[in-house]
């Protein structure tokens, strides 16, 4: 993985992440730039690096003391051995950082699962304009499509997703089949593993994603979404998914921002896992 940057002792402007050694942080960032099961032309493994520089130039007068451990190497199509990859890297990240939370930035939705793997949190809270329970996705089992069934056969944690209205067919079924809530209760079970594809805002807000979806929320009321989950529950981990963009804009700065949502709300809980 990359070297974490050094602390900047003096920043020529307030930054959203103040970068720091693992001991010292609140949070520690893994890149996971694959984007192997999209199909077409993905761009998905730009994202970790765009969003970095979004959350660096943002201006904020409480940074969070972040540690970047770097991109994970990923293979450029298939996803087990990323998955393997980032989730042993995870663990050894939590190691050496034992009281930042695990900020993973995407990539496609699949990564995901190894999240999840790593950390073993007790519920998952997606917010997403698609369910992913797909059991098999363009002859692949584990896909973008796939990662919450495939996440749900292996746990027992409580899975909540917002924001769907793609649900199809056999994503429908396997809803009721796997208990899926798409409410959010007053109090889940805890710790609590975040995941935000970015295409559950309104393509309007978000256009650059690989599968947009018309009549989706706006970016304050995800927000508040992000807000009450981090805020109001001890977190595993989060992370942002699915940004499909060359370039700055719209879409990255959204992702940004409901990043930032979550590390404030999180807090002082942010350590707890």
């Amino acid at each position: 993985m990359r070297e974490a940057a050094q602390t900047q002792d003096e920043p020529t402007q307030p930054t959203s992440w103040q970068r720091v050694p693992p001991a010292d942080a609140d949070a520690l960032v893994v890149g996971a730039p694959f984007d192997g099961t999209s199909g077409g032309r993905p761009r998905q493994a730009r994202a970790p690096d765009l969003l970095r520089s979004a959350l660096e130039l943002a201006e904020t007068d409480d940074g969070a003391p972040v540690w970047d451990a770097g991109d994970v190497l990923v293979d450029p199509i298939e996803p087990e051995p990323t998955l393997a990859r980032l989730e042993a890297t995870i663990e050894r990240a939590c190691a050496q950082a034992p009281s930042a939370l695990p900020v993973v930035l995407g990539g496609e939705h699949t990564v995901s699962l190894a999240a999840v793997r790593a950390l073993q949190p007790a519920s998952i809270v997606s917010l997403d304009a698609h369910p992913d329970l797909w059991d098999d996705q363009h002859g692949r089992s584990i896909a973008q499509g796939t990662w919450l069934r495939r996440a749900c056969e292996r746990s027992d944690a409580e899975v909540v997703v917002l924001g769907a209205r793609a649900a199809r067919g056999a994503e429908t079924e396997a809803m009721e089949e796997l208990g899926v809530r798409t409410e959010l209760p007053a109090k889940l079970p805890e710790p609590v593993y975040l995941t935000v594809d970015i295409d559950v805002l309104d393509p309007q807000q978000a256009p650059g994603v690989v599968w947009p979806e018309p009549d989706g929320p706006g970016l304050d009321e995800v927000a508040e979404l992000v807000g009450a989950v981090a805020g109001d529950h001890e977190l595993a981990g989060v992370d942002l998914v699915e940004v499909n963009a060359a370039g700055p804009g719209p879409t990255v700065d959204a992702a940004a921002h409901l990043l930032q949502q979550a590390l404030a709300a999180a807090g002082g809980d942010a350590g707890t896992r």
